[in-house]
């Protein structure tokens, strides 16, 4: 596991430091094991990443690793896949998540914990990597996604913590889960299950509908 670095040493090795690259897709059969390990009503097939980009720092040994989805659970983590050069994926399987986190800019990273070489935010993209344009025409992230639909509304959540008078950890706690998860929900990194969200509500002795993510009218009628 790699120690924070300072903010200098971060600038000056996302310059030199390149990422993996490797790409890949993820089989059918795996798409099904993903949403089974996230558990039934957890989530949602546009959830999962099936197009896969090793975002691990350039290395020459040892597999690639591609992100699959989030999970939503109370000891969090996140759902990954190993393959290595002549082999496809072949498994499934969930990883805690990295709990380093940028001294300079307070940015999280998107690896998994224990991940062999450089954080997320010290590494760059490799100069004959697609253009962004490109690479968004594909739906391959260059690194995790904030969910491109949320249940919950992150600013109301935080809002009526906030009125509750609880930090995350002590509403973390009462719901049953991680302050991590707790703060990804109210960032809006993960969408909160129904279940959760429910917890929440209670929790804060709020209506649930104040928490719900507001749908645009165009959103409700197609």
């Amino acid at each position: 596991m790699h120690m924070i670095e300072s903010a200098t040493t971060e600038t000056s090795s996302s310059s030199a430091r390149l990422i993996c690259g490797a790409r890949t897709a993820l089989p059918a059969q795996l798409v099904v094991d993903a949403l089974a390990l996230a558990g039934p009503g957890n989530a949602r097939l546009d959830e999962v990443q099936a197009e896969l980009l090793c975002t691990l720092e350039e290395h020459t040994v040892g597999a690639h690793w591609g992100f699959v989805m989030d999970l939503d659970l109370p000891d969090t983590g996140s759902v990954w896949t190993p393959w290595t050069g002549g082999f496809g994926p072949s498994a499934v399987v969930v990883l805690p998540d990295c709990p380093a986190v940028s001294t300079g800019t307070r940015e999280r990273c998107g690896e998994f914990a224990a991940h062999p070489g450089a954080h997320s935010w010290e590494v760059g993209d490799r100069p004959d990597d697609e253009s962004p344009a490109d690479r968004a025409r594909r739906k391959i992230p260059r690194r995790r996604a904030r969910p491109q639909r949320l249940n919950q509304e992150p600013e109301a959540v935080t809002w009526a913590r906030e009125k509750a008078g609880l930090t995350k950890r002590a509403l973390a706690e009462q719901v049953g889960i991680s302050e991590q998860l707790m703060g990804e929900i109210e960032f809006g990194w993960r969408s909160a299950t129904p279940v959760n969200l429910a917890k929440i509500a209670d929790a804060l002795n709020c209506p649930l509908v104040t928490l719900e993510r507001k749908r645009s009218q165009t959103t409700d009628s197609a």
